[in-house]
């Protein structure tokens, strides 16, 4: 009888962990390069995920954007605290308006390495990666004839190192919405999407992952690139020493208040 009774209270409690509330802190920090130099402070993403919806805000050169996405609604939220205004669109429609958006193609890779290291107390295992982006296909047809002429070549190739982490609290709610995410062909927002669909190299480089290898605690990230238009120099000379690295700050169980995944009274929404 007893051993029955500790058995449920394991499944239970189980059960309760797996339905935690999970709050992720990322910090983006670029060294090396002119670009670097633009940033007057540190692009912070914040992401709090409880069952089947999820909140992005990102905070980036002064102003924060917030993304709001429920997988059961099948509905996509953006908060502009700037103007305190509020664009819903259904999964379908966003789905819709990207299909009229050229996507480049994109090849790359992915694998595990095999080493581990402790990050912030927290052990994570590194999985190197190299993501080349045709640029050529990258909406050229709204530019001038040149400037599609000079790019049709130009890749943008990213390569470096992304350290997982899987025992660490909220990993496993994190990356049950991660997959369901994937499932639904949305890509999670960062610090240059404030939407579905958005291609920020970090968005990119998420489609290589399953979805099962954990919580990326910290991704370093070093960008060129490849063509024979002479204004690839120029390109390259702006990304020269350019590095970039993503790293979780502080992950959080608390519980989430719904309201966190509401539009605020005083919003105007459109749609």
């Amino acid at each position: 009888m007893k051993r029955g009774l500790a058995i449920f209270a394991l499944v239970v409690l189980a059960s309760a962990a797996l339905e935690a509330d999970v709050t992720v802190t990322t910090t983006t920090k670029m060294e090396g390069g002119p670009m670097a130099g633009m940033m007057n402070a540190q692009p912070q993403m914040v992401t709090r995920i409880s069952g089947n919806k999820s909140r992005s805000d990102v905070s980036v050169m002064g102003q924060t954007f917030s993304t709001i996405i429920d997988l059961d609604a099948k509905q996509i939220i953006v908060l502009n605290a700037m103007d305190k205004s509020a664009q819903t669109t259904s999964f379908d429609n966003a789905a819709a308006v990207a299909a009229k958006v050229p996507i480049p193609k994109v090849d790359g890779s992915v694998e595990p390495t095999g080493r581990s290291q402790s990050i912030g107390g927290v052990t994570c295992d590194e999985y190197r990666f190299m993501m080349r982006v045709d640029m050529g296909q990258a909406g050229m047809g709204q530019m001038p004839p040149q400037v599609t002429q000079a790019m049709k070549d130009v890749k943008m190739v990213m390569k470096g190192s992304v350290w997982m982490a899987k025992d660490v609290p909220g990993a496993a709610e994190y990356m049950a919405f991660q997959k369901a995410m994937a499932k639904l062909n949305i890509l999670p927002p960062s610090a240059g999407n404030r939407g579905m669909n958005g291609m920020s190299g970090i968005d990119r480089m998420s489609r290589l992952f399953t979805g099962n290898e954990g919580l990326a605690y910290m991704t370093e990230m070093e960008m060129s690139v490849e063509g024979s238009d002479p204004m690839v120099a120029m390109m390259s000379q702006a990304m020269a020493g350019m590095h970039i690295t993503n790293q979780v700050t502080d992950v959080s169980v608390a519980k989430i208040p719904e309201a966190m995944f509401k539009v605020p009274a005083d919003y105007k929404v459109t749609k």
